[in-house]
């Protein structure tokens, strides 16, 4: 019960987090948050699941800036 409590007031932050949110910034978000679970998962390969999530968010937050940003010059 504890955790379902605790998953549901971590919703429920990032929810109001992301209400504020210009297009951009969410686009980044969500690549980082894509780019976190890539990079652990082959971090935990290699033998080190904390490098690859760093990585792998830093590099997903990059992908979805480009991403956003081409898709504004597009419009």
């Amino acid at each position: 019960m504890q955790a379902l409590t605790m998953m549901a007031a971590g919703v429920l932050g990032i929810s109001l987090a992301l209400g504020g949110c210009t297009e951009t910034q969410q686009t980044m978000m969500k690549g980082g948050m894509v780019g976190s679970v890539g990079g652990v998962a082959i971090g935990a390969i290699g033998g080190n699941a904390a490098l690859g999530m760093s990585v792998g968010r830093a590099a997903g937050m990059g992908a979805g800036y480009i991403y956003s940003k081409s898709k504004e010059a597009g419009d």
